[in-house]
């Protein structure tokens, strides 16, 4: 292939298609609207293993190939899988944070003078006070309410442990408090560390069909519908009304 930038139109599910070709000329890789607005699609299972696949079939063993990744400020962009994958944050509007020695560089945008110029506009005008204008116009991530958010205390005693998608999620009781927490801390040693997927299940951990005859589980599920489940950090919160959803609705 003779152009110089990649145009990254082609599906990921067709990746394996790449690795017998040669892309020795190809310097940029642009993928544009990659966070995934909510209910619009879904992303695929192990999507950073894939999307890795295909940078190294396009890139080789070369050092001079940039990828950018662009996208809306949607909810959840934090907890997509390149978020997750390389264990990536987001920095303050328009800063940026460097990752994996200086390889990956994350910015979160809001133009000003992008905002001014659209204001003026038909649709800015129709979202004026809207939450649309929060979104579309400011780049303002909507999901940051800080419900249910909070660290969990000395007096909270493990209870058990969950895995989904190669995390794993530790549920604490403080009967002191009168609430649940999930964190990322959890007992390594402890026997009730389970499943959620087959490609999570190790010798040391059970599957998820186990979990539902333990009294715990049903003291966690009591406690998630009477509003008493706090979680440390908005991506445990996100991940855990997934599992929730997902697994036991």
């Amino acid at each position: 292939m003779n152009d110089e930038c990649f145009g990254f139109a082609k599906r990921m599910t067709e990746a394996q298609d790449l690795k017998s070709a040669v892309f020795e000329n190809i310097k940029t890789i642009i993928i544009d609207e990659y966070p995934i607005e909510k209910n619009k699609r879904y992303y695929l299972p192990d999507e950073g293993m894939i999307l890795m696949g295909i940078f190294d079939s396009i890139i080789r063993n070369r050092n001079d190939v940039r990828i950018f990744i662009l996208g809306n400020a949607v909810n959840g962009i934090e907890y997509s899988p390149l978020f997750s994958f390389f264990e990536l944050t987001l920095p303050y509007n328009n800063d940026i944070k460097l990752f994996k020695d200086n390889t990956i560089l994350v910015q979160y945008m809001n133009n000003d003078e992008f905002r001014k110029e659209r204001e003026n506009t038909l649709i800015g005008k129709l979202a004026k006070g809207t939450a649309y204008e929060k979104y579309a116009m400011q780049n303002t991530i909507l999901d940051k309410n800080k419900n249910f958010i909070e660290k969990k205390k000395g007096s909270s005693k493990f209870s058990f442990a969950l895995i989904y998608n190669g995390q794993t999620f530790g549920i604490w009781n403080d009967f002191n408090e009168g609430k649940i927490f999930v964190s990322n801390d959890y007992d390594r040693f402890s026997p009730y560390i389970f499943a959620l997927s087959l490609s999570d299940h190790t010798p040391n951990t059970m599957l998820l069909g186990a979990l539902k005859k333990y009294r715990f589980w049903k003291l966690f599920i009591d406690n998630f519908k009477m509003g008493n489940v706090y979680y440390e950090n908005q991506k445990i919160k996100h991940c855990m009304h997934e599992i929730v959803r997902l697994y036991f609705h």
